[in-house]
């Protein structure tokens, strides 16, 4: 799943971070326009040439970014905003191994989630939170 970008006490979002779960790994090759950076992804707009150098689209990030209030189960969740872009609904998930919101369960879209790395992630704050955040 990758680190998420997050908007912390997000304004539209009540003071709930505003987060985008999908993980963002740009193309390492030179590029020289956009489709170029875009030839593997899922989306058609993740990346964008800059510089010859693929980079991560900001439309598209806040796009794809969602109010991700603190949840127990993924009851809990529900699509906050009928224009969301999320297809599949949302799930209660560990979201970042370090950061502010460490082993903290957050509403996230499940167009996003990674099983594995969650399943993982969901692992490592079960064992031991309190060492995995440094706290």
């Amino acid at each position: 799943m990758g680190e998420p970008l997050v908007t912390p006490m997000a304004a539209a979002c009540d003071g709930d971070p505003c987060i985008m779960a999908l993980a963002m790994f740009p193309p390492s090759t030179p590029c020289t326009d956009d489709a170029a950076c875009n030839v593997n992804g899922f989306y058609p707009n993740e990346y964008r040439c800059e510089q010859g150098a693929c980079v991560i689209d900001e439309a598209f990030v806040l796009e794809r970014s969602m109010c991700a209030p603190t949840c127990e189960s993924s009851a809990d969740c529900k699509a906050f905003d009928e224009d969301t872009t999320c297809v599949t609904g949302f799930s209660c998930s560990f979201v970042a191994a370090d950061g502010p919101l460490c082993c903290q369960k957050q509403c996230v879209c499940n167009d996003d989630l990674g099983s594995a790395a969650s399943t993982e992630l969901e692992r490592d704050c079960a064992a031991d939170a309190a060492a995995l955040c440094g706290a």
